[in-house]
């Protein structure tokens, strides 16, 4: 069966996305790999949600949504997008299942908290490598510590383990910190804390207990340094969730899918909304009205075809 639009990915973007499609009379299907909800079924609070002066959780939030697409008429499917084509007029999606045909794909594959990229980062978690200061705070105290992220969260969490540690390195992946200037001073004036910038984390060497030291090299200097860590906290930020869509569409060197205001792509009648698009604020209520204009943006294609 042809479709008038396959949307990739069920959190809160693709599920308004699908039923908006839907309440205007198009044919859509919704592919999840897992479970609907996303990275929204994380959020304890949505406090700035139209409706809910209290606020809602984004399990209910996204629970409710996938409820309103399926009485839309979206067909929703639990397959794994394994390829693409998306250059012809008419779109083709392959999944671990079967295979789809479109007019039009509203890519909404959202986000995944980012890692290091080590290769034993996984094994390490909870055993050196922790996401979250409360984990790793006993062991650590009075130790040395590492902190990997660029963004408000990483300077709060370097800052909180400056007050127990007898140094802190803050390991920033990008060319600079992606946090208000009040907070940023924070760091650059806490002596505890020296601050790599445009760096990554090369490997880290493991100890009896926890960790020995870590290597890390600048991103454009190639200057190696190594220095002694007992822990290395890894902030839980976000990045596209896009590795399916290399080479179909054209995406930023983060993996952000590039759009225009209408949310469409360089690719004629593909759209992306919500995490994984360009630009995001990686928030529900900007991913809903990312769905919205993508909805009307396909229809008007779909008309005019």
């Amino acid at each position: 069966m042809k479709y008038n639009t396959v949307v990739i990915g069920g959190g809160a973007a693709g599920l308004d996305a699908a039923a908006s499609c839907a309440r205007l009379g198009l044919s859509v299907l919704l592919l999840e790999a897992m479970y609907t909800g996303g990275m929204a079924l994380k959020v304890k609070n949505v406090p700035d949600f139209p409706g809910f002066p209290d606020g809602i959780s984004g399990e209910e939030l996204t629970d409710r949504m996938e409820k309103a697409a399926i009485a839309a008429g979206v067909r929703i499917l639990h397959e794994r997008v394994t390829d693409m084509e998306l250059s012809e007029k008419t779109k083709s999606i392959t999944t671990d299942r079967g295979a789809y045909e479109a007019d039009t794909v509203i890519i909404a594959c959202g986000a995944r908290v980012r890692e290091m990229g080590l290769e034993n980062e996984r094994a390490l978690t909870g055993l050196g490598i922790f996401h979250a200061v409360a984990e790793g705070k006993r062991a650590i105290e009075g130790k040395k510590a590492a902190v990997w992220g660029s963004g408000e969260e990483a300077c709060n969490f370097a800052l909180e383990l400056a007050e127990i540690c007898i140094a802190v390195y803050l390991i920033c992946p990008e060319e600079h910190l992606n946090a208000g200037k009040r907070l940023i001073e924070r760091i650059r004036n806490t002596p505890k804390i020296k601050l790599y910038e445009n760096s990554l984390i090369a490997g880290v060497n493991e100890g009896m207990f926890l960790l020995e030291s870590m290597t890390v090299v600048g991103k454009e200097t190639m200057e190696i340094d190594s220095m002694p860590v007992e822990a290395v906290f890894v902030s839980p930020e976000l990045e596209p969730d896009s590795d399916v869509l290399l080479g179909h569409v054209r995406m930023t060197d983060e993996g952000a899918v590039i759009v225009n205001g209408d949310m469409a792509t360089e690719t004629e009648g593909v759209y992306a909304v919500g995490a994984v698009r360009s630009g995001s604020a990686k928030t529900i209520p900007d991913a809903v009205a990312d769905a919205r204009r993508a909805a009307l943006a396909v229809n008007a294609y779909i008309i005019g075809n």
